[in-house]
């Protein structure tokens, strides 16, 4: 039998072959691309949890420009009042752009995923467990608690939310 009637005979098992060896390439690329999407999702989770913690060591330092403007007095001296004041706004701008807002909430009810107490008070002019003084605002972006605000809290009955009654 001539050679080219010899390999003639392995055609139709060589296209076999060669379909199975296109199958696993496409289910190979088909996982690679999987592969680089989760990838990338991944440096963008960890891109994401890096700015956050920058802004998390961001809010003190706003919190101490925030004190030294509340506390400074009418003879601190008028330029320094108005850098802080510039400071402040460039740093809300900054903020702003990252759309990171401030976490207040005054007279909303207690919500402890945004809310740190610091005191309870009790008022019964106002509803119970509502904020009625915020100590250190919190932030957020979207619904992300980025720190949560210390507030304080209306208590009725002198047992106050989280001190342990």
């Amino acid at each position: 039998m001539p050679q080219s009637e010899e390999w003639q005979g392995d055609i139709p098992a060589l296209q076999v072959d060669l379909a199975a060896a296109q199958r696993a390439f496409e289910q190979l690329s088909a996982d690679f691309e999987a592969y680089k999407a989760r990838s990338r999702s991944g440096e963008s989770v960890k891109a994401e949890v890096e700015i956050r913690a920058l802004f998390a060591e961001l809010f003190p330092v706003i919190d101490g420009l925030q004190a030294v403007l509340a506390n400074a007095g009418p003879t601190e001296g008028q330029k320094l009042r108005q850098e802080i004041k510039v400071a402040l706004f460039r740093l809300d701008q900054l903020l702003s752009k990252r759309h990171i807002e401030l976490v207040e909430d005054v007279g909303k009810p207690f919500d402890p995923l945004r809310h740190e107490i610091v005191a309870n008070e009790c008022d019964r002019t106002r509803p119970e467990n509502i904020v009625i003084r915020v100590v250190m605002a919190g932030y957020q972006q979207g619904d992300v608690v980025l720190r949560p605000a210390k507030v304080v809290v209306n208590c009725w009955n002198g047992k106050g939310i989280g001190d342990g009654s």
